[in-house]
């Protein structure tokens, strides 16, 4: 077990003007939680319920996995709540889930945090549901034209909605995330206050979440706790 102190995804990007992280961070966090599914994988282990606030941000832009292994597929609980913007079209649908369909959520979650918002919005489940099973995915770059074209192709595959479409593995999802090239060095994305720590300070707001979580490169999956509840 760890007891780990720091932010949820979410509330990372509650920080910055428009709720959106700079695509560097962006790869950077999302290859740690591409490392944790990948020990998952390898251990037979699926998610299934992966959103921001299932990430956790520590000091030095650590990204950690929790809740890892915990959850068990409960069929029309995926469409309640914050779950309805990230779970996949097979789980929607009640059919079983693997690792594709974490990566399918996992690219959800890409997408809102360079662009600010989820791909698929409406009025309530059945509609983003819709969305989800007849559009096809956007390209976050229709959003955000600055990103990498590589980052918006990785995006969009990742959101295909038939799981054949999708990366196979989250070892090729890392790699091709290793490969996204930035013409430009970019200064360190900042917000408007920051902890002495390095971790956004929460003036006036929550306190930070904790929570019991995965290591996102050395994979220990285990149980989560929070002191938090968006």
């Amino acid at each position: 077990m760890e007891y780990v102190d720091g932010l949820t995804l979410g509330e990372l990007m509650d920080e910055f003007e428009g709720g959106r992280l700079d695509a560097r961070r962006t790869v950077s966090i999302f290859t740690q939680i591409a490392a944790a599914l990948d020990h998952g994988f390898r251990m037979g282990i699926i998610h299934r319920e992966i959103r921001p606030n299932a990430i956790m941000i520590t000091e030095g832009d650590q990204a950690k996995l929790h809740d890892l292994g915990l959850t068990k597929d409960e069929g029309s609980r995926f469409l309640e709540g914050e779950n309805a913007y990230y779970v996949s079209p097979e789980q929607a649908k009640g059919g079983p889930a693997d690792t594709r369909s974490d990566l399918y959520s996992l690219g959800c979650c890409v997408f809102h945090a360079l662009t600010g918002e989820p791909p698929f919005q409406g009025g309530g489940p059945k509609e983003i549901l819709g969305r989800r099973l007849l559009a096809e995915p956007p390209n976050p770059m229709e959003a955000a034209p600055e990103l990498p074209v590589e980052l918006g192709k990785i995006c969009t595959r990742m959101m295909a909605r038939d799981p054949k479409d999708r990366f196979q593995t989250p070892a090729e999802l890392m790699e091709a995330m290793r490969q996204v090239t930035f013409v430009q060095a970019t200064a360190q994305q900042r917000p408007t206050t920051r902890g002495a720590a390095g971790v956004p300070a929460r003036a006036g707001r929550r306190t930070r979440g904790r929570a019991r979580a995965g290591r996102a490169g050395g994979g220990r999956a285990t149980t989560g706790r929070r002191r938090f509840k968006r």
